[in-house]
């Protein structure tokens, strides 16, 4: 389950021009209020947020939620998606606060909320248990391709230990961890990993005849990967900034953002 985040830094008003800070300003006390209350306000919460993220953009908006209401990224992801999906919901109050952040998930499908909706609207009171119900029947979850102990291929050539046969250690959603060879434990990329598992066939089907992929497209693949990474290593530097001396944090926020 998510949790608050630790506060790390207060969220400096004054690197915003005078319009924004007094938006963003009243929008950080309208949903500390909100806050006070049960969940049922989550749909109001999550428009505020969508607003405000607007105007800060992404750096100084994690850094605005975290300092002001020490939510995390993925708390504030919940309230975003709860105020996508259902604020055009007016029987909103028929649902329980966690049921609508299990529904309005992007991979839900719109047929199971589509579902939910009928049912509140119907009278019945959708609770976070029946939330569970209805999106447990959409589809079972596809079998997790690495297990821990998992020996498997590192071949992407942009990885490190590329060829290397490493040991899985601990899977997560974006990233696989592994032991390799000489002891040493190294995030990977999926993308990056080979378990070298086929569906077996009798004898090997002819390869098709395939046009070379254009270079261009070979070209954007790569860099929408080195993107992906540049992002993941600037997030690192952004929680590192708290240990630098006053004097170099305010350069170094400057050249990450």
């Amino acid at each position: 389950m998510a949790t608050a985040v630790e506060v790390l830094y207060d969220f400096d008003y004054n690197q915003l021009d005078v319009e924004q800070r007094v938006v963003v300003q009243q929008r950080t006390s309208e949903i500390k209020s909100l806050l006070r209350h049960r969940a049922q306000n989550a749909v109001e919460i999550g428009q505020k947020l969508l607003e405000t993220k607007e105007i800060l953009g992404y750096g100084h908006y994690r850094a605005w939620i975290e300092s002001e209401f020490a939510l995390g990224k993925t708390i504030a992801n919940h309230f975003e998606n709860v105020a996508k999906q259902f604020a055009n919901v007016p029987n909103v109050d028929s649902f329980d606060s966690s049921a609508l952040r299990v529904l309005a998930a992007p991979s839900v499908p719109e047929e199971i909320r589509q579902e939910a909706i009928a049912l509140a609207a119907a009278g019945e009171y959708v609770s976070h248990a029946k939330a569970k119900e209805l999106t447990g029947k959409a589809k079972p979850e596809a079998k997790e391709l690495f297990q821990p102990g998992q020996a498997v291929q590192v071949t992407d050539f942009a990885a490190s230990h590329q060829g290397e046969t490493v040991e899985v250690l601990e899977v997560s959603r974006d990233l696989i961890e592994c032991k390799t060879p000489d002891g040493e434990t190294v995030s990977f990329f999926r993308s990056d990993l080979d378990t070298g598992e086929a569906a077996p066939s009798a004898k090997p089907a002819p390869k098709p005849k395939a046009s070379k992929p254009h270079p261009i497209a070979t070209l954007d693949a790569k860099l929408d990967l080195a993107s992906t990474r540049l992002e993941l290593m600037a997030d690192l530097l952004r929680r590192s900034l708290i240990y630098l001396p006053p004097e170099l944090k305010a350069e170094a926020e400057e050249l990450l953002n």
